[in-house]
């Protein structure tokens, strides 16, 4: 079972190495994945260069996709459901 701190939100691959870390590249969890495939043992201190080129692959790769909306997407809609009410007509 693989059990991260909180939820990342990006990831990355590259050959045995699994990225994860926040959009700013921030709190990086860096696995071998030949070794330790349930993701166990965080490497990002042992691994400096492995982190800083993914994490610079991975911000690059981010910036180049259309924005995230994120919360927007999922939001509940608070009209949905209900009758809207039309603006009154106007007389000429």
């Amino acid at each position: 079972m693989v059990r991260h701190s909180s939820r990342p939100d990006l990831s990355v691959r590259d050959r045995n190495w699994k990225l994860l870390s926040e959009f700013d590249g921030s709190q990086p969890e860096l696995y071998d994945l030949a070794s330790d495939p349930g993701e166990v043992k965080n490497l990002s201190m042992q691994q400096p260069d492995v982190i800083a080129r993914l994490t610079k692959s991975l911000l690059a790769w981010n910036l180049s996709m259309p924005q995230d909306n994120g919360p927007q997407l999922t939001a509940p809609d608070p009209d949905a459901g209900r009758n809207k009410k039309q603006p009154p007509e106007q007389n000429p």
